[in-house]
């Protein structure tokens, strides 16, 4: 099926329900309009870290969101190398989710 959406959207986002077990509605729509402008958005109290985080993989300093996703998850939990690379050459949308699938 096909439906079609008459109105204003700022995103669209699909996922599966594992983003919704670590994160909440809010701190992904935070997490989503940071990387989509470019500079931390916090409009429903997400922890500031994720969102230095999600801004850092976003800008391509890999090493640093590492570092922070680390210190918050803590290292034993948490593998930098559990998911591919997010890719600098894709376009806006792409990178964005690859982040998500990341954190």
């Amino acid at each position: 099926e096909t439906y079609e959406y008459q109105g204003d959207v700022e995103y669209i986002l699909l996922a599966c329900d594992g983003l919704f077990d670590v994160f909440s509605v809010n701190e992904v729509d935070d997490l989503v309009k940071t990387m989509k402008y470019s500079k931390r958005i916090n409009k429903n109290g997400t922890r500031i870290p994720l969102l230095d985080a999600a801004l850092a993989y976003y800008k391509g300093h890999t090493n640093e969101a590492d570092k922070i996703l680390g210190g918050i998850a803590g290292q034993r939990i948490y593998k930098t190398n559990a998911c591919e690379e997010v890719n600098m050459g894709s376009n806006p949308a792409k990178r964005i989710s690859q982040i998500l699938t990341k954190m």
